[in-house]
């Protein structure tokens, strides 16, 4: 889904670029291999922010943002160009591939800041309970699936990481990767587009951007699969390009 941010009302220069919302995007945003989640403690401080800041931060660049943006979600009384330099400096940020959009430089997350979007607080648990979850996050897939008013589709839930593992017990989490695509298929983005924005309209929430509104439908499938755990850390990349020690347990 390709849009254009001028159809709303914030600016290029404070918000994000949106992205072709549900094809299968090239990996970026999970940087890990296959090892176990970045664990943290929410006392850790990074480039002189609290752990949970940055976090957040590295979680809001799922889409390129602007200077302005990036800065914006640090906290006041911070200095917020420092900041930024400082996590660039440390390998979480960079500028995307040197070009500018708009009059702008747009940042996005390198491997380092994408493990840290995936960071977790919790605890681990046990492979029994892995497992549970992981049946759980199918059956709602298939679920999903069978309600025709989605506007997007699961294609595919891939797991990874340390859960593949035999020998490991406790596990920090459950690495899933899946694949979404716009349902119906084949439709002009124009009418698309409209849809998407009746649909976040109608869900009675409020959007903070035009980029967040259009990002609804996908994000509502994460948050459907995730079903509120905190042990289930679920992408939408396409983990091929990072790994090859993947398990397929559902196609559409």
């Amino acid at each position: 889904m390709v849009t254009s941010v001028t159809d709303g009302a914030d600016s290029p220069a404070s918000v994000q670029r949106p992205r072709d919302q549900f094809r299968r995007r090239q990996g970026r945003m999970v940087g890990r291999e296959v090892a176990s989640t970045m664990r943290l403690a929410k006392t850790d401080m990074i480039a002189g922010l609290d752990a949970t800041t940055v976090r957040d931060l590295m979680r809001s660049l799922r889409n390129p943002g602007t200077l302005q943006f990036v800065q914006s979600r640090i906290p006041r009384g911070v200095a917020a160009a420092s900041a930024v330099a400082e996590l660039k400096n440390l390998g979480y940020l960079q500028l995307e591939d040197g070009t500018a959009h708009a009059g702008e430089d747009w940042w996005v997350t390198r491997t380092l800041g994408n493990a840290l979007a995936m960071a977790s607080f919790a605890k681990p648990i046990s492979r029994a309970t892995a497992e549970r979850l992981l049946a759980g996050l199918l059956e709602r897939t298939k679920a999903w699936n069978a309600n025709p008013d989605r506007l997007v589709s699961i294609d595919e839930v891939i797991v990874f990481g340390s859960y593949l593992d035999p020998t490991i017990d406790r596990l920090g989490d459950v690495d899933i990767a899946v694949t979404l695509s716009n349902w119906p298929e084949h439709q002009p983005h124009e009418i698309f587009n409209k849809r998407v924005r009746a649909y976040s309209r109608a869900s009675g929430r409020t959007f903070p951007s035009f980029v967040d509104e259009l990002l609804w439908p996908e994000k509502e499938a994460v948050q459907h699969l995730r079903n509120r755990s905190t042990a289930l850390r679920i992408t939408t990349e396409d983990i091929r390009n990072l790994t090859d020690k993947i398990r397929v347990v559902y196609t559409r």
